[in-house]
Parts: structure tokens; sequence; C-alpha cells
């Protein structure tokens, strides 16, 4: 057993404010049935956006867009979200990897500024990322179905999740 992480005060600020990053970053995507009655649940999956020489790039998990797949082709009335943005995700897939379970889709600039995100920066030094190395510090963050509540569209509320961890395997 594994004694318990407490972090001194200055750790929890820094904790704090990656946190606080991470959520910034990470957007959900959004999913619902137009022709439903309000309140009802706004579900879907997380991305995040890279920025890279060439434009912006976001990136989901496959299984996200296969969701959304199924949706569309049960009714024309399931729409899609980029946080509170209107986005057309299907037709914005750039590529997908079942095995990998990823999918990357093309963001406008106007889309990033209206979802308030922020990119990550993949140009010049910053790209490529370095190699996680073990033990290092990460954090993960997203927009789990889990925590969805029912909303009205003046008052969607999005439930965010972040865990700070380490790396334990390359």
């Amino acid at each position: 057993m594994s004694v318990p992480y407490i972090a001194t005060p200055e750790e929890r600020g820094l904790h704090q404010e990656v946190s606080n990053l991470t959520l910034k970053i990470s957007r959900p995507l959004v999913r619902y049935n137009a022709n439903k009655p309000w309140p009802k649940f706004l579900s879907g999956g997380s991305c995040f956006v890279l920025r890279f020489d060439c434009g912006l790039i976001g990136v989901t998990a496959n299984h996200v867009v296969d969701v959304f797949e199924a949706d569309r082709k049960d009714s024309l009335s399931n729409i899609c979200l980029l946080r509170t943005v209107p986005f057309d995700l299907l037709n914005k897939i750039i590529d997908r990897n079942t095995a990998l379970d990823i999918a990357t889709f093309l963001v406008t600039e106007n889309e990033l500024a209206e979802s308030e995100a922020q990119a990550l920066d993949c140009r010049g030094v910053n790209w490529p990322p370095p190699e996680p190395l073990k033990g290092a510090a990460i954090s993960f963050g997203g927009f789990p179905t889990e925590c969805a509540v029912p909303s009205q569209p003046t008052n969607a509320r999005f439930a965010g999740f972040v865990s700070l961890t380490y790396v334990e395997d390359v």
C-alpha cells in the first residue's frame, strides 16, 4: 500500500494552475438532439487543439467520432458543438485510427476563439514533443459523460475532470 501524496501549499498552487490550464486546453465536444425538448443531457466527449504552421488541428478519441456518426445516422437533428460553438465534426475529419483510438479534425481560428479554447503551440522548437520520461508529472483533463447534467440552452454546464499523475510506462 502506498502512502498518500500530500502537497505543500506551494505545490497545491502549482497543481491548481496546471488544472486550470488543462481545462482551458481541453474542450467538450457536445452532442444532443435538437428536436428533443429542454432540459436535456448534453453528452459527448473531449478534445484539444494543436497549432501547427499549416493551421489548427483538433484531436479526440476515435470512439467519440464513432458515437457522433451513429447519432447522425439515427437522426439528422443530432447536433455537435465545440463547447458552445456549432461544429460540423464529421465533415472536418482529417484522419482516424481505430487501433490507436484517435481522430484528428480541422478547427478554424474563429471556432477556437468562440469556444474559448487555448491551442497547444506545436510550431518550431515545440514539435515534436519530447518523449515522456518515466516518473515525470502528467495532466489529463476532459468532460466525461458521467459528469453530464440536464441543461437548458441558456445555462448549459460542462463539468470538467482533471487528473494529475505521473508517467508509469512509455
